[in-house]
């Protein structure tokens, strides 16, 4: 099924900035299942797909917050490091959004700059890409040097200054709000699609255009 909704986004725009987890890479129910493992050996309750969708957000250690931690008397940089070991597994079983791969080689061939921007271990984003075989497609590749996932703002900075595009003509593609957020920190075009880790009805509440799905 081809991505047909986003080529009207992304026609007036030379640089397109995608996010990954959620965006590109269809990794929801991997990150539920991990979610739900973590919860378990630290005897909390697991929760259900609607209700990730309805609470994850950034900085990530506020959504384990809402879903029953408490770091007062849980180790933080412990639960962090539990969820990584778990979904480098479980990332595995995660394929590529339908169509994906052929929309950006088509946008290379159009001549459009390519780059990512991920709240991801920048190792672990490589490795994910290489073993989707899209790595070759990227212009510039950006995630975190820590498992936190706090804030994309600062990487998304560096990448302005070395792709070297104008703002103007640079469009950021993700999933959540924080994808809004950093796009307005940075001075530049958002296109939110709501197939990802937060809600349509969550994200539709929020300033910027929403797609409730790409196909």
């Amino acid at each position: 099924m081809p991505m047909t909704k986003l080529h009207d986004y992304v026609r007036n725009h030379d640089h397109i900035i995608w996010d990954w987890n959620g965006t590109l890479l269809n990794d929801l129910k991997g990150c539920v299942t991990t979610i739900n493992q973590v919860l378990s050996e630290w005897n909390l309750h697991p929760i259900s797909e609607e209700t990730y969708k309805a609470v994850f957000g950034f900085p990530v250690m506020k959504y384990y917050e809402k879903i029953g931690f408490d770091f007062s008397k849980h180790d933080w940089e412990k639960v962090a490091a539990r969820f990584i070991e778990i979904y480098k597994e479980e990332a595995k079983k995660s394929s590529l959004f339908h169509g994906v791969e052929n929309f950006l080689k088509d946008l290379k061939k159009s001549d459009k700059r390519l780059s990512i921007l991920s709240a991801s271990h920048e190792k672990i984003l490589h490795d994910q890409l290489q073993s989707h075989n899209i790595a070759h497609l990227f212009d510039g590749i950006y995630g975190l040097n820590n498992h936190y996932a706090t804030s994309k703002v600062e990487r998304g900075q560096e990448l302005i200054r070395e792709i070297q595009v104008p703002r103007e003509k640079t469009l950021l593609i993700g999933d959540t709000d924080h994808d809004m957020d950093v796009a307005r920190e940075l001075g530049i075009d958002v296109l939110i699609i709501a197939d990802g880790h937060q809600s349509y009805e969550r994200l539709s509440t929020k300033k910027g255009q929403v797609l409730k799905s790409r196909y």
